[in-house]
């Protein structure tokens, strides 16, 4: 649309001014269209575009498409324009798919992740010449909150578990066939999927952080955290506590102050990994006491099998500790074996020792298991004080019946 105006006759320049409005091509400008969420993508706006927005700003009409796969794009630096032409994409059509969340990644490109399928969007500064692509339609994101680029991946929650998408080829995106969480497969059928959409993330400090809701729980009420610098899943920590869940998580604060903050649905605020002790504290709510509690953990290590199906003999084991710089350690020690299955109770730190372990002394703790014969061996530490840390640990078993002939 043009506008000319023509200033005052008796002006002895008599000026003309010309103003041009954008204009849409086919059906026109659309405000925002009531999203739930956003993220920002090239001086743009992407949101899901599920309502039509008719009417006044003052008193806007909202109407469903009934439409949950299609994305919609902003003009540049105009989170209020909309193009339903050329800054409207759909996926997966026809298909039970919808979309969970968006990632902004590299050399332009938007990774849409459905709950059934992951896509993307590339050259969207150009929206008349943008494209989509089918990156996988195997797996799709059950909580757009856990989405997290870490490095080289993409990583983000899945009916399957925790999956990654990969660098490759100068940017191009490719999905991984196992996922990530494989070790941990027993842990993620233990999600609760009816309330799995309210899983969070953040990373810091080489960690991927992941709230879930576990067993019955319809709040997130365990932490896994997965450590990429030995590539193993770490930790599952919960608070001992029915008001206390894992809302929100992010990563704030400066100098010593930053760290991993959990918030629950309260307003209450906890701070991860921040104390040395075996005392744990955290608000329940906003303005809310300390509350105190002495942290309860333990270790327990994968299965050793010696890499066969046979029954092996299980004779000792080496175990390394350290306690924290602010406690006196101890912990019960216990062996649990499988086809034979079976708990031995191998004692305590402080029966091994001679005495507790010491502020910031370290043991190497020396046992038996007294030759019982069982497939596989899981060892488990359970700490009764202190904050003990496990250095390292060594089991010794062999094979039975190696003889080859017939045991009578």
């Amino acid at each position: 649309t043009t506008f000319t105006f023509v200033t005052d006759k008796a002006d002895a320049t008599n000026k003309t001014a010309t103003v041009e409005k954008k204009t849409s091509i086919g059906l026109g400008f659309s405000h925002m269209p009531a999203p739930e969420f956003g993220v920002p993508h090239q001086r743009r706006l992407v949101v899901p575009y599920q309502f039509d927005i008719t009417g006044s700003s003052g008193s806007p009409t909202i109407t469903d498409r009934k439409i949950l796969d299609e994305a919609l794009f902003s003009d540049i630096l105009d989170q209020n324009m909309y193009d339903r032409v050329y800054g409207q994409f759909r996926f997966n059509a026809g298909e039970a798919d919808f979309i969970v969340g968006f990632h902004s990644f590299s050399d332009d490109q938007l990774v849409v992740f459905n709950r059934n399928s992951v896509h993307t969007v590339r050259n969207s500064l150009d929206l008349g010449s943008s494209v989509s692509q089918v990156i996988t339609s195997d797996i799709g994101c059950l909580a757009r909150k856990s989405i997290q680029q870490i490095g080289n991946k993409l990583i983000f929650l899945s009916d399957n578990g925790v999956y990654a998408l990969d660098f490759v080829d100068l940017y191009n995106l490719r999905g991984q066939d196992v996922p990530l969480s494989a070790t941990i497969h027993g842990t993620i059928q233990r999600i609760n999927q009816n309330h799995a959409h309210k899983a969070v993330s953040v990373y810091f400090d080489n960690r991927y952080y992941l709230a879930v809701p576990l067993d019955d729980s319809t709040t997130n009420n365990a932490l896994l955290i997965y450590n990429f610098l030995n590539k193993q899943w770490e930790s599952l920590d919960s608070v001992n506590d029915p008001s206390w869940e894992y809302t929100h998580l992010l990563v704030g604060g400066s100098g010593d102050k930053r760290g991993v903050y959990s918030i629950n649905r309260t307003g209450g605020v906890h701070k991860y990994e921040d104390r040395d002790d075996d005392t744990d504290r955290y608000l329940e709510t906003i303005g809310g006491d300390d509350k105190t509690v002495i942290i309860s953990a333990s270790a327990l290590t994968r299965m050793f099998n010696v890499k066969s199906i046979d029954r092996k003999k299980w004779n000792n084991f080496e175990l390394h500790l350290q306690s924290s710089e602010n406690n006196v350690s101890n912990a019960n020690l216990e062996a649990i074996t499988e086809n034979i299955d079976g708990i031995i109770d191998l004692g305590s730190v402080s029966s091994l020792n001679g005495g507790e372990l010491g502020v910031n002394e370290d043991v190497s703790l020396r046992g038996r298991f007294g030759n019982k014969r069982a497939y596989g061996l899981q060892f488990k530490l359970t700490t009764t004080k202190g904050r003990p840390r496990l250095r390292a640990l060594k089991v010794a078993g062999a094979i039975t019946f190696r003889n080859f002939q017939k045991a009578e």
